[in-house]
């Protein structure tokens, strides 16, 4: 994604700012924030999560190597971040609903190791479909996936804010995510 690009100008523009980056699972920044752990957070969120200000909204799709087959009498094997990762228990909730059997073939909460796991062939992975990652595909519909939805990429502010310095610059990277947020992911 550009975000080093956006944080880059930030950090040009307000070199006062002590800025501490957390990369982590949508869903553990979200326990972070509740927590009043953090100042603010992009992240997905489920679809029923009214909370945080819309970035980019974004279809799940089924990714995986080029060259790899599944077999329908058998169970999918998945690439999932481990929990509470949102596109994993969205992934394992399609599946459930369809009544397809399915195993975990990697867990990782790398996202560079999901992408190693699925390049190599291990398996299928969810995924926003404006961010698939080169060396990987849409799985063809014929596989007989079903459907993950769509899900939100939103900026959350936290309950917590040190100083009136801190909210303002809270603010501010607030306000450059959101305009850059078109930038954020490549074109669908």
């Amino acid at each position: 994604t550009r975000l080093t690009e956006i944080l880059e100008a930030f950090r040009h523009d307000h070199p006062e700012v002590d800025l501490e980056l957390t990369v982590e699972l949508s869903g553990t920044l979200h326990e972070q924030l509740d927590a009043g752990k953090l100042d603010l957070v992009l992240a997905k969120r489920r679809p029923e999560d009214p909370r945080g200000e819309s970035v980019w909204h974004d279809r799940l799709v089924w990714i995986g190597a080029e060259r790899l087959r599944l077999d329908p009498d058998r169970p999918v094997p998945l690439i999932v971040y481990p929990p509470p990762g949102i596109s994993r228990a969205l992934a394992l909730e399609a599946l459930e609903r369809h009544g397809r059997a399915w195993r975990v073939a990697c867990t990782s909460g790398s996202l560079n190791g999901l992408i190693a796991a699925a390049r190599a062939g291990l398996g299928v992975m969810a995924h926003a479909r404006g961010l698939i990652p080169p060396g990987l595909v849409r799985v063809p519909e014929r596989a007989g996936l079903p459907e993950l939805g769509e899900v939100d990429f939103v900026l959350l502010h936290g309950p917590r804010h040190a100083s009136a310095q801190g909210d303002a610059a809270a603010q501010a990277l607030a306000q450059a995510i959101l305009d850059g947020g078109d930038r954020l992911h490549r074109s669908r």
